[in-house]
């Protein structure tokens, strides 16, 4: 089964399992791309209403996973890459913000994995949001069916 089924199937073991293993990555690199794969995701549609950005960044303050770091930290972190998401060049930044991680395949991997529970809370992964995951995944050096994409 995929990560994305075992999500979707609401799997709590997978759930505590990355919480356990996301804590040993407490370092800005990671929370930063954390926050820039799920500000890319928000903004795949080219738009990112007020009620979705708030939603966002509430889902992301309060992640377990993310717990280990300061819940507003991370809201006004998330805030300030929504305007780049949503600018062809803002997006470069952001990029290589994501690109910090490739080479640290773990790392990476869990990044990954915490910007699809957060893109799947709602319960509706569109495929746009699916679509810049996959190009995440890629720039990562991961391979996107590892996620069920």
């Amino acid at each position: 089964m995929s990560f994305l089924d075992e999500i979707k199937n609401g799997s709590q073991s997978v759930l505590n399992n990355i919480k356990s293993a996301a804590a040993k990555y407490k370092s800005v690199d990671f929370r930063d791309a954390v926050l820039s794969i799920c500000a890319m995701v928000a903004a795949a549609d080219g738009v990112i209403a007020q009620e979705e950005r708030d939603k966002v960044k509430r889902l992301i303050m309060s992640n377990e996973a993310l717990g280990h770091f300061t819940p507003s930290d991370l809201g006004k972190q998330f805030e300030s890459y929504i305007p780049k998401a949503l600018d062809d060049f803002g997006i470069l930044d952001l990029e290589k913000i994501v690109g910090k991680l490739r080479g640290k395949a773990d790392e990476a991997d869990m990044a990954v994995k915490i910007g699809i529970i957060i893109a799947n809370s709602d319960g509706d992964f569109a495929q746009s949001e699916k679509k810049v995951m996959v190009a995440i995944i890629k720039k990562l050096g991961l391979n996107a069916t590892d996620y069920g994409l």
